[in-house]
């Protein structure tokens, strides 16, 4: 076993929530274990304490008004750059030699930056979109923009990145005024690392120590993982089919083509 943590449980796709429940029942179990070496119970009050500063973290998160306005001001600037994007991509097949020839020019700009911000960070996305609206205002290309029609869609990629840089520079202030606060990610990072030492410790002493106790844990460990998987995993498909759907070019119907 519990190499099964590595089999069947990716923890980098758990939700929070779900990456703290996780850590709590395997918390328990060690702690309610008899005769558990000193090294995992050391590895164990570790990760008690990661799930403590977590809990701070995130319910500062919960409280920073900038963390709502934030997100916000993504989901607007994505929007607007797939409303760009896909302004172009569905005039990729037009019947009009002249207009498809534009609409790939424009998605052949568009890919040299970036097609996707799927998978991105937020500072990745930030500069695929702002060298994307640079390279755009370039007058060979802002001429293709216009002879598209997308001027507005293209002004409005550029406003929106602009509000998300304003949000994101008062909350990194707002950051920088609360430094006694912990972090969310280093403490995630923590979590999930000290998860998967115990698994590590506990699948080493499941292969060399005929202790029932170990095999017990293994157990209960292996029963926590099957109570969190199909969610874990449904929670991923959902991300990946969404994010399969967005990287899709978008098509217009047009005779004798097919989509691609």
């Amino acid at each position: 076993m519990p190499n099964s943590i590595f089999q069947t449980l990716s923890l980098r796709k758990l939700s929070d929530g779900q990456l703290r429940t996780f850590s709590q029942l395997l918390v328990a179990e060690v702690k309610g274990a008899t005769g558990v070496e000193p090294y995992l119970l050391k590895i164990t009050s570790s990760l008690e304490n990661a799930l403590d500063l977590h809990e701070q973290a995130l319910a500062h998160s919960s409280s920073d008004p900038y963390t709502a306005q934030t997100s916000s001001a993504g989901q607007l600037r994505e929007r607007a750059f797939l409303s760009f994007r896909d302004g172009v991509a569905a005039k990729e097949h037009n019947i009009n030699p002249d207009t498809e020839k534009t609409a790939s020019a424009l998605l052949s700009i568009i890919r040299i930056h970036g097609y996707s911000l799927n998978h991105l960070t937020q500072s990745e996305k930030t500069a695929v979109i702002s060298l994307l609206v640079a390279d755009l205002d370039k007058p060979e290309h802002s001429a293709l923009v216009d002879k598209m029609g997308l001027r507005t869609e293209l002004e409005d990629m550029r406003t929106c990145e602009a509000a998300y840089e304003t949000v994101f520079a008062a909350r990194v202030d707002n950051k920088a005024q609360n430094s006694t606060v912990p972090l969310l990610s280093p403490q995630r990072n923590i979590i999930i690392d000290d998860i998967t030492e115990i698994a590590n410790v506990v699948s080493r002493e499941s292969r060399t120590s005929a202790d029932k106790t170990v095999g017990g844990l293994v157990a209960k460990i292996d029963g926590i993982i099957n109570s969190i998987v199909p969610t874990a995993k449904l929670r991923s498909t959902l991300a990946e089919n969404a994010a399969k759907a967005e990287s899709k070019p978008a098509t217009s119907p047009a005779p004798a083509v097919s989509a691609s």
